[in-house]
């Protein structure tokens, strides 16, 4: 992936930033199910279609344990972040559902565009990744985006190339 590709899923509205982990090591089907069904929950929740639900799902295998887990990035419309995150010291909704089916949960807000989820999330994926993460690449499954979320990425990637187009002939019309 390329740094504009970070760029473009950046500029997008990111709300809640989720670390989840598993009791029993799922396979890497099993765990896109689960999160699947904690973005139904989460759609429902916001009364919403799962289908118009933007998220970036990141699979991952832990440099210590080896076990599996997923990081996600999930735009929730404001009026319902009470449901994910919630005061320090207190445990969301979400977060008890999925600690009820499945194991360990962490949500935490997204403050602006310059919090360190997105570059988290694509890590490694840039060639900014330093060897550490590198390294980690390898334990990286891979990352699923939902098409909502990839309509935004190619409209401001695109955005972007017209841009450069236009600034390209503007420059070479001044010649």
């Amino acid at each position: 992936m390329s740094a504009s590709f970070s760029l473009a899923l950046s500029r997008i509205d990111w709300t809640v930033f989720c670390s989840l982990t598993f009791r029993k090591e799922p396979s890497e089907a099993s765990a896109i199910v689960a999160a699947e069904k904690l973005l139904k929950w989460a759609a429902h929740i916001q009364r919403m279609r799962f289908k118009d639900m933007e998220f970036v799902i990141r699979i991952e295998t832990g440099e210590r344990t080896g076990r599996r887990h997923l990081h996600l990035l999930l735009r929730v419309d404001r009026r319902f972040m009470g449901y994910f995150v919630v005061q320090a010291g207190r445990s969301s909704i979400a977060r008890k559902w999925w600690i009820k089916h499945y194991g360990i949960a962490q949500f935490r807000r997204i403050e602006s565009g310059c919090d360190s989820a997105v570059a988290y999330i694509t890590k490694d994926m840039d060639a900014g990744a330093d060897i550490y993460e590198l390294a980690k690449a390898a334990r990286s499954t891979h990352l699923i985006i939902s098409p909502t979320a990839l309509r935004c990425i190619r409209r401001r990637i695109g955005s972007a190339d017209s841009q450069t187009r236009a600034t390209n002939t503007l420059a070479e019309s001044d010649k």
